[in-house]
């Protein structure tokens, strides 16, 4: 008898557990988009101020949270594609769809230059969150410029097998890429160096959970 025999393989599975889904997907044809907000961006920028209160960068400029609802040039095109991101990265984590509640997405835009960065910050109060790259400065060594997602497990670096765990998930953005995640991830954006524009439009997607029945009376 061999060995195989008397000693078979045990029967085995590997559970990916606590895991933090994140999609990257990259809009297809969307270099006329992009120029477009690129111009909003900028015109809204050189006509307000930034929209500073509890955000986690330094330099730059940022409008509110109404940029889909004030619908400037470009906005009406983008809204779909962030929604369809959005439900496809909800289809993928779940293996279906949402099957109570609704998704509200929210938008800001951003526009950073040299030495501009973020601060780690997560989004707080809501589902998901996520980031359309309108423009980015070409040619910038990493990790200029990029987006660095933290692992939410910070024990699992200090731990757990060397060449497993890591300490973040980076992104190297181009224009017309979108970023989906859990909004608990703290992130951080890492300045560059030089000539360039990094103009963004950030969102957040809040599963609004239907609302219980009336409490029955005395």
């Amino acid at each position: 008898m061999s060995d195989d025999a008397q000693n078979p393989e045990p029967e085995t599975r590997m559970i990916g557990a606590f895991a933090s889904p994140i999609m990257v997907r990259r809009a297809q044809g969307s270099d006329a988009l992009n120029a477009r907000l690129a111009q909003t961006v900028r015109n809204m920028a050189h006509s307000g101020p930034s929209d500073d209160d509890y955000r986690a960068h330094q330099g730059g400029f940022y409008s509110d949270v109404t940029f889909f609802q004030d619908a400037p040039d470009g906005a009406a095109e983008l809204q779909p594609i962030v929604a369809r991101a959005v439900t496809d990265y909800i289809t993928r984590v779940l293996g279906g769809s949402l099957r109570q509640g609704r998704v509200e997405i929210s938008a800001w835009v951003g526009l950073h230059r040299e030495r501009d960065y973020q601060t780690p910050h997560v989004h707080a109060g809501t589902t998901i969150s996520g980031i359309y790259y309108v423009q980015v400065p070409p040619g910038k060594p990493e990790p200029q410029g990029c987006l660095d997602i933290l692992n939410p497990l910070d024990l699992q670096e200090m731990t757990f097998l060397r060449g497993f765990a890591k300490t973040h998930c980076r992104v190297h953005p181009l224009a017309g890429d979108i970023v989906v995640f859990p909004a608990y991830c703290k992130h951080l954006v890492h300045p560059f160096f030089g000539d360039g524009e990094r103009i963004t439009v950030v969102f957040n997607a809040t599963v609004v959970q239907p609302r219980l029945g009336k409490t029955m009376q005395e």
